[in-house]
């Protein structure tokens, strides 16, 4: 009888460890390498910084690019949130750089009031330096229906920001 009860107690922190990591919505959460959507709740976006080329020698480098990614990681995902907004439609030609598009500045302005609660709500899930001296960040946006609200945000032509339900009840 000691030996059940000794057996159950040492497998069963070992279970719900691996429940955790092998949660059965959306891919691992210790995919650290995929962007996008990890499951309905997860969003996760690589980042490169590179240092600026002031920067010299390698430690200097490295805290330079760590310095950028402090200050700018806001916009950064913005940025990329954006990208993904306007490149989730396969009709659409890709665009790769958000500062093409026409009104960007005040486009990023409504995503960033749009956004901010859930970017807050983010965290660098993993950092590393590349050959380069670069930083790469797997930076994480936790969000309950998170998917949902970002499949609501549509961009009309003018770059104004709204949810699919809204302008679906102005059209009537």
């Amino acid at each position: 009888m000691k030996h059940k009860c000794l057996l159950i107690i040492l497998l069963f922190p070992l279970f719900i460890s691996a429940s955790c990591i092998f949660g059965s919505s959306g891919r691992q959460i210790q995919d650290y390498k995929s962007e996008g959507f990890l499951n309905d709740n997860v969003f996760q976006m690589i980042l490169q910084i590179k240092p600026d080329d002031s920067a010299k020698g390698l430690v200097q480098k490295r805290e330079n690019a760590q310095e950028k990614a402090k200050k700018r990681l806001l916009g950064y995902s913005v940025d990329y949130m954006i990208l993904y907004i306007i490149n989730r439609d396969s009709k659409k030609a890709r665009i790769n750089d958000p500062k093409t598009i026409p009104n960007y500045r005040e486009l990023k302005k409504l995503f960033r009031k749009t956004l901010k609660t859930y970017v807050k709500n983010g965290y660098i899930a993993q950092e590393y330096f590349r050959e380069d001296k670069s930083l790469i960040v797997s930076y994480r946006i936790y969000g309950g229906d998170l998917k949902a609200d970002l499949e609501s945000l549509t961009m009309n032509m003018g770059n104004m920001i709204q949810k699919k339900i809204e302008a679906k009840h102005e059209q009537k």
